[in-house]
């Protein structure tokens, strides 16, 4: 073929002269003019194809094979076109979900208020509560029953001693699970529990102290733990995660797990955030690892399989270290900071943990002020998402750290 005599703006048009031999072309449009119908109805009408498809003297040019390749090409750009919007899509989708699917106490929200339009009622008042229809339920919906509530306040108070006692404390994660799925046989786990305290954990030169709570689930009965460490490098303490999880196995277990040793596989957001060594001035990691610790008591009020198996309804499905002999000393350590803060204070600064006690057992927001005084790495850190309550209910950062001197 001769295409001498075709414009240079026709180029984009003029079919490859190497016809590919799996070009197959509908039945339907194998003639002439329901190739060139065909053509028009997959151009753009505003563009110059189309007005070339229009032309006569340019459709002579062009034999039946020419009109087929021409078909097949605008086809393959057309469903190249489609695809790459469809990746945008996804991609759009997979950065919403990513960035913007969680706020910063890693609690799942459905809503991106800034995306909304901008006479939307969610945008307009940003007190307004964001539903939260796609977070898990047990971030929000925890039952306040005696025994819960009475759960959740060890909690707080073994973490105010922990860190009024250690400036840095290193957080393990780890799941215990065991064959045994009647309640009768709760028994045997707390005894295996037991004993791995008195053969292992009691032994580590750095150990301080625990939470524990069990569940029975299909797997069988299973424990969620948090041992708390002294300082010690990461390393070390997946050796003591290795040691632990084995020692269980030894003891009748029939697996574990341990968040520390798969942070790699989770968003930066989830637990893993919250795990590993934890600085007694980082307030903000604090709040989140007490909200994460809230997974523990979850369930305490679902005694249902305990009673069905005719167990002792006063059986605890929640333990914890004792501390109830160092009530006094965290007593008189916020006395000091409020009156003597130079003999609680660390370096040039003291610091208060009454703040941890303002958290409610269903507050999934921050409990400091996104706008605190004269600082402004506080001020950046929670300038993201905007709070779902008034900030007047919350409390300022500033009144639980003091600058001693």
């Amino acid at each position: 073929m001769i295409y001498d005599n075709t414009e240079v703006s026709t180029s984009r048009l003029l079919p490859t002269k190497n016809i590919s031999d799996d070009v197959k072309i509908p039945y339907n449009v194998q003639d002439r003019e329901d190739l060139i119908t065909k053509l028009k109805s997959i151009t753009s009408k505003n563009t110059l194809e189309y007005k070339l498809l229009s032309n006569p003297d340019y459709l002579n040019t062009l034999t039946l094979d020419d009109l087929k390749v021409i078909l097949m090409e605008r086809n393959k750009l057309n469903l190249k076109h489609t695809n790459n919007k469809t990746k945008g899509k996804v991609e759009k989708q997979r950065q919403y979900k990513l960035y913007n699917s969680k706020d910063n106490l890693g609690f799942r929200q459905c809503i991106n208020r800034n995306q909304l339009p901008r006479d939307h009622a969610l945008r307009r008042n940003p007190y307004l509560p964001i539903p939260k229809k796609r977070s898990l339920d047990w971030h929000y919906n925890i039952p306040s029953n005696y025994n819960t509530i009475y759960a959740y306040n060890k909690i707080k108070n073994l973490l105010h001693y922990l860190f009024i006692q250690h400036s840095k404390v290193y957080v393990i994660r780890m799941d215990l699970f065991t064959d045994y799925t009647e309640a009768k046989d709760l028994e045997k786990v707390n005894g295996m529990f037991n004993r791995l305290f008195v053969e292992k954990i009691n032994r580590e030169e750095h150990y301080l102290n625990y939470c524990c709570s069990r569940e029975k689930s299909e797997e069988g009965i299973h424990l969620h733990c948090y041992f708390f460490f002294k300082d010690i490098p990461p390393t070390v303490a997946n050796w003591r995660i290795w040691d632990i999880g084995l020692k269980w196995k030894q003891l009748g277990g029939k697996r574990w797990y341990s968040r520390n040793l798969d942070t790699g596989k989770l968003p930066r957001w989830e637990e893993n955030s919250v795990i590993g060594r934890v600085d007694s001035t980082d307030f903000f990691k604090i709040e989140r690892l007490l909200h994460c610790m809230k997974y523990l008591i979850k369930d305490l009020s679902n005694r249902e399989w305990l009673d069905e198996g005719g167990v002792n309804k006063t059986v605890r499905l929640f333990t914890c270290s004792e501390i109830t002999r160092y009530n006094d000393l965290i007593r008189q350590y916020e006395l000091d900071f409020r009156d003597n803060p130079m003999k609680v204070a660390r370096g040039k600064w003291c610091y208060s943990y009454q703040w941890l006690y303002e958290i409610g057992l269903n507050y999934n927001d921050t409990i400091f002020m996104s706008n605190p005084k004269n600082v402004k790495f506080y001020r950046n850190r929670l300038k993201e998402p905007i709070s779902r309550y008034l900030e007047k209910q919350k409390v300022d950062i500033h009144d639980y750290k003091r600058l001693v001197y």
